[in-house]
């Protein structure tokens, strides 16, 4: 049975103004995800869950806040700003005001300022990877492997299966995927070891990627 209880919805104090009418609307925010709530954790995933109507036209809007996502079961507490500029303050509030309770109870706490950072962390970490592993893969692909593509704007972890983790990079010229083994990320794991067990770091990116890379 689904379990909702830990999911928090909170009225918003200040009006958005719908982008049709300009009316001043005041919908009710999901902030705090469980992971447990099913129902929640699809429009979260599908966006859905940053779509609205104006209470005067009627139109559909959306509207991106801050959420955080929890999945007990699974360790992983991930906060989104939706809003890069809040990124260091987020942080700096994080890495102050966490208890060493609560930093034992999530081994995967992260911090991430964009939904398509979201996706991607949860596709890594809901499958039972390290993030911190994909990243030095990801310094990996462009560094030696995504010359093709030209100059590298984006790389994310697109998909996890049994067979392979996939590797997008949105380059100047082209797109690809690039498909790593389990037995690679093993590899990369075994590499990295001696970083894996500090979990001080809340934000882990292309930067800390090549900040730690040996």
């Amino acid at each position: 049975m689904e379990n909702n209880s830990n999911t928090l919805k909170k009225k918003f104090d200040e009006p958005a103004e719908c982008p049709h009418c300009g009316a001043e609307n005041k919908p009710t925010l999901t902030l705090h995800i469980d992971a447990k709530d099913t129902r929640i954790v699809k429009k979260l995933l599908d966006r859905k869950l940053f779509e609205f109507k104006c209470n005067k036209c009627k139109q559909k809007y959306i509207y991106e806040y801050f959420f955080e996502y929890i999945d007990e079961e699974n360790s992983i507490d991930i906060l989104c700003t939706m809003n890069p500029e809040y990124l260091n303050e987020f942080e700096t509030t994080l890495l102050t005001n966490r208890s060493t309770v609560y930093d034992q109870k999530f081994r995967f706490t992260r911090l991430v300022a964009t939904f398509a950072e979201f996706r991607e962390k949860h596709t890594i970490l809901t499958n039972g990877l390290d993030d911190r592993v994909i990243e030095f893969i990801k310094l990996d692909i462009r560094e030696n492997r995504a010359a093709e593509c030209g100059t590298v704007q984006k790389v994310l972890c697109i998909s996890v299966n049994e067979r392979a983790i996939g590797i997008r990079v949105q380059g100047e010229k082209k797109a690809k995927v690039f498909y790593i083994t389990h037995e690679e990320y093993e590899t990369f794991k075994s590499k990295y070891a001696h970083w894996l067990n500090n979990y001080k770091q809340v934000i882990i990116d292309a930067s800390w990627a090549i900040d730690h890379a040996d």
